[in-house]
């Protein structure tokens, strides 16, 4: 993969981690979904709108893993994710990779 393409899914948010043959970019799950949170007993939002709390506890287990990118392989993969929430996951990273290469353009 072109090392532009690569600073590119850094700049969205993504941390590089490279050990041995593996070379992947991670994303921060809660970040992608839009869902924030301020502490156990605080506020929660998704999409920038407040949730209850019980909602919250949802999510936060729902999006107890990891999703990256396979860098030498240029495949999404994610671990402790059902598979409705790691395609949702890989759609919404693809879609913003796609909004950043046509701001580059």
């Amino acid at each position: 993969m072109e090392q532009a393409k690569i600073n590119m899914y850094k700049a969205m948010g993504g941390k590089e981690w490279i050990k041995g043959d593996y070379h992947r970019i991670y994303y921060d799950t809660f970040e992608v979904y839009g869902f924030e949170t301020r502490g156990c007993n605080d506020s929660a939002k998704l999409d920038g709108k407040d949730i209850s709390n019980r909602l919250a506890s949802e999510l936060g287990r729902k999006l107890d893993g990891k999703v990256f990118l396979d860098i030498k392989a240029n495949v999404w993969r994610s671990q402790g994710l059902d598979d409705e929430t790691s395609k949702y996951m890989f759609r919404t990273l693809k879609e913003k990779f796609k909004k950043e290469q046509e701001k580059s353009l």
